[in-house]
């Protein structure tokens, strides 16, 4: 235990110094991070729908019409968040 302890702190120790000598190069992380969060969030969102929808047209079948077209609606709104977010992130990174 305390040699692991030492290790950690030898660790945190040596990270300043090495980290000066690297180039750090973060435009991958971001260019990925443009397609990432907004398509997470739009698949999330849809089986999200998908599931409600589902489930409210097995509990209440006489009332699909109105499900339906709340779903429809829904379906619209999800489409205009993620271009919301996808724009965002292409503008914050």
């Amino acid at each position: 235990m305390k040699r692991s302890i030492i290790l950690l702190v030898a660790l945190f120790t040596a990270a300043p110094l090495s980290a000066q000598s690297l180039d750090w190069d973060l435009s991958p992380v971001t260019s990925s991070l443009e397609r990432v969060v907004p398509t997470l969030l739009g698949i999330f969102c849809f089986v999200a729908l998908f599931g409600w929808t589902v489930w409210n047209l097995i509990q209440n079948w006489k009332d699909r019409a109105e499900i339906l077209t709340n779903a429809g609606w829904a379906l619209l709104i999800i489409a205009v968040g993620y271009g919301i977010v996808y724009g965002a992130m292409q503008i914050l990174l």
